[in-house]
């Protein structure tokens, strides 16, 4: 594969110490090589939460395909919503480190 898939982190929220907003921009590329892709995402979760022990993210209420992928890799939706951009809905999700070692 020589053609990017995507490329994805975190960004630290300065006034909520140890907690990421996790971002991501992806190509329809992704969707033809999901094992792949989520084999990729497991591995640098660890790293991601190795910086912030929480990650949260924000999904447009109409991309149920996001919703799935976040849910795949462990997020969870708090329930909380809000208009952003041009007053486009958004829900929440977010994913806690393991406690476990």
């Amino acid at each position: 594969m020589d053609r990017p898939l995507c490329i994805w982190g975190a960004t630290p929220i300065p006034e909520r110490p140890g907690v990421g907003r996790a971002w991501l921009i992806g190509t329809n590329l992704g969707q033809r090589h999901v094992r792949r892709v989520q084999r990729h995402f497991w591995a640098g979760l660890g790293e991601l939460h190795a910086r912030f022990p929480l990650l949260e993210a924000w999904a447009y209420e109409g991309n149920t395909l996001h919703h799935h992928w976040m849910e795949r890799l462990g997020f969870e939706r708090t329930g909380d919503r809000q208009l952003m951009g041009l007053g486009a809905p958004f829900i929440h999700f977010e994913r806690r480190a393991s406690e476990c070692a």
